[in-house]
């Protein structure tokens, strides 16, 4: 594995670019952290480039690290743009995270063909089944963990959608025989940290680290980050330092950042 061991190496980091992170509020930067985690997973499965998340990484690259701008800035495949009569400005990207996720378009066409192929095996052992097939869920049909439903806006309150799920979500967890995980989630005195340790920036060194199989050296990791001092070598290299702690405890598995002791109007 290459060890990076000059600043000059990583071209593509400016930490000028993390400027916005001071002027967002708690959530804008939780669900910064949320987008590193998810692409920082798929660094780790090498998938990166064919992950949803692949144009957010390419802008990261190219010095706009603020994911919302980017999601704001995402281009239509040439394709579907061809073929529609929309305007590109006519057509908004729905805000999401990992939990609760609007199902795209190009999703659609995939869980149909999932769909499909099911439907034709159970019709080759059952045909008499077809009618009873289009009344199961496709959570339960496929097997799959993830609930897709619908969400009236235009007919019910946020309270009563709100009721509603509160409602369901232990029902459908039972259903489906799902246990609801166990989580740790962040603390206030911890979303203060992420600024000020500037975890953002690490996060994007590190995706950076495992998308190309290279180790960046503490000393530049330093450099890059705390151009300054302010936080040096020896608190990276020490797996108890305080940089170290928060990223260890951001990027365990049973840590959430969906919800903390602070109350969020999401």
């Amino acid at each position: 594995m290459k060890r990076i061991k000059s600043r000059k190496d990583i071209p593509w980091f400016d930490i000028n670019n993390y400027d916005y992170i001071r002027n967002i509020d708690d959530i804008a930067l939780l669900e910064e952290v949320i987008m590193r985690t998810c692409i920082y997973e798929h660094a780790g499965e090498g998938r990166i480039d064919k992950s949803g998340n692949s144009f957010i990484w390419s802008e990261i690259l190219n010095g706009q690290p603020d994911t919302e701008q980017s999601f704001n800035n995402e281009p239509f495949d040439p394709k579907i743009s061809q073929r529609s009569e929309l305007k590109q400005q006519q057509l908004k990207v729905l805000s999401s995270n990992e939990a609760v996720n609007p199902v795209p378009c190009a999703m659609l066409d995939h869980y149909h063909s999932r769909l499909k192929e099911k439907e034709n095996q159970q019709k080759l052992s059952a045909k008499d089944n077809e009618q009873e097939i289009i009344k199961f869920s496709y959570s339960d049909f496929m097997g799959d963990s993830s609930i897709i439903c619908n969400i009236g806006l235009d007919n019910y309150t946020d309270d009563e959608i709100l009721m509603a799920l509160k409602h369901h979500l232990p029902l459908w967890r039972k259903d489906l025989n799902i246990s609801e995980p166990k989580k740790r989630f962040i603390k206030p005195a911890e979303i203060e940290k992420i600024r000020d340790y500037r975890i953002i920036p690490f996060l994007d060194l590190m995706i950076w680290e495992r998308d190309m199989d290279v180790t960046i050296s503490k000393s530049v990791m330093a450099t890059c980050v705390f151009p300054d001092g302010e936080i040096g070598e020896v608190d990276l290299a020490n797996r108890n330092g305080k940089v170290n702690n928060l990223l260890d405890i951001i990027l365990s598995e049973d840590f959430s950042v969906q919800k903390s002791t602070r109350n969020f109007d999401y």
